[in-house]
């Protein structure tokens, strides 16, 4: 009816001709006529028409209005594009290749009409990841920065039919520096794209880890694109990991999307924190502490170093003070003896008659020898008393070495 339409417009009444002619013939003589000013209404004018139709005429007008999109006029190629946006996924298999084929074309089309052809591949959906999905994923190198964000979208709207041709340039657009909103979009695409895009899962973890100047939205995007991308993802230890910490995250929404996330896949030990996924630094302090033996050296750190030198030091000391202590104890415990029968025998004097005042006088050997072991007797106290500090010195030592592992493992989990 359309061409019918037009054949009446300008004057010429062959329908029945044209309608014999070859059909890629009739497309290529269309594409030349373009230059006639009254076909040049005709094609705009049918092209608005067909984007009111939108969907019903698909199935017809889409293979014809993908080859205008890329004739000379632009006019006629803005409103061939309007067209297939409003037509939807019926167009997809006759003017995906055309739409393609002017994103990538970057000298002979403006970068309005790249912007145009991506949103309509983006209403095209994914029936048309196989014939365009190439070429979005090399718009995202674009110069125009509205067209990198439109073939974004576009991808996600393609979903897990666009993964394969895709996901690599996505992991790029992640790698770069700045560009949130293009982030934001690349993580949607490739929420949307799911399992098939779990290659791109290792960069999407990376973004959990919060950074001075980053995006909150990326990170609970990152979140929500992990879960997308499958429990046998979400279960890898590292994945779990990364997913845990952001339990502690400053944001709440981000703490949310990572906990569903972890819910999602059964991961029951990860909800528990990130530390709960490390058996050894997961115990009480007390029980680190008996489980580590007193002799293990003490980590080689310059204030460790130093308290282990304190504890040589220590030993030596007491050794010392040991050493020195058994000789006077046997040299005192011979020497009371014989002042024990001094006094033993000043006694029986006085029992057995002897003046009171000879036998409170013993002989001047006797005093020497008391004065003597009275000596004897204060240096074993000192002695006694340099023993007693140098155990308690090493009891001091000890409760050290024990705080420093103590130390030790609350700065390993706080790594």
């Amino acid at each position: 009816g359309c061409s019918e339409y037009g054949e009446r417009f300008a004057g010429r009444r062959e329908p029945r001709r044209r309608a014999e002619e070859p059909k890629a013939k009739w497309l290529e003589r269309l594409r030349w006529e373009v230059a006639d000013e009254a076909t040049k209404h005709l094609l705009v004018d049918g092209s608005r028409a067909l984007a009111i139709m939108g969907p019903h005429c698909a199935e017809y007008a889409g293979e014809c209005l993908g080859e205008l999109v890329n004739t000379m006029d632009p006019e006629v190629r803005f409103e061939s594009i309007r067209a297939l946006r409003n037509m939807g996924p019926g167009a997809a298999a006759g003017a995906s290749a055309g739409l393609a084929k002017a994103l990538t074309d970057v000298e002979d089309t403006p970068e309005p009409l790249r912007f145009q052809a991506a949103r309509a591949l983006e209403a095209l959906g994914p029936g048309a990841a196989p014939a365009a999905a190439e070429a979005l994923a090399a718009a995202l190198k674009d110069e125009d920065l509205d067209v990198q964000l439109a073939s974004c979208r576009a991808l996600a709207a393609m979903g897990p039919a666009a993964a394969d041709a895709a996901t690599d340039a996505l992991v790029e657009v992640l790698q770069r520096k700045g560009g949130f909103e293009l982030k934001r979009l690349a993580l949607d695409a490739l929420t949307s794209m799911g399992v098939s895009a779990a290659a791109a899962a290792d960069e999407v973890g990376k973004i959990l880890r919060p950074k001075w100047g980053d995006d909150v939205a990326l990170r609970r995007k990152a979140a929500v694109a992990l879960g997308a991308m499958g429990q046998e993802e979400t279960r890898r230890p590292l994945r779990q990991l990364q997913l845990a910490k952001a339990l502690g995250d400053a944001d709440a929404r981000v703490a949310a999307a990572a906990r569903e996330t972890l819910a999602a896949a059964s991961c029951e030990r990860a909800l528990q924190g990130s530390m709960a996924l490390f058996d050894k630094l997961s115990e009480p302090y007390g029980q680190v502490a008996a489980q580590t033996p007193l002799e293990e050296p003490v980590a080689q750190t310059p204030l460790g170093a130093e308290r282990g030198h304190q504890a040589e030091e220590g030993d030596t000391v007491e050794a010392q003070a040991v050493e020195a202590t058994e000789p006077v104890a046997a040299q005192e415990v011979e020497e009371v003896a014989p002042a024990g029968d001094a006094l033993a025998a000043c006694e029986e004097n006085v029992v057995g008659g002897a003046s009171p005042a000879a036998a409170a006088q013993p002989p001047a050997s006797t005093f020497a020898d008391l004065i003597s072991q009275a000596e004897v007797s204060a240096k074993a106290r000192d002695d006694q008393a340099r023993k007693d500090q140098a155990r308690e010195d090493r009891v001091r030592l000890e409760s050290q070495r024990v705080m420093q592992r103590m130390g030790i493992a609350e700065e390993e989990e706080q790594a």
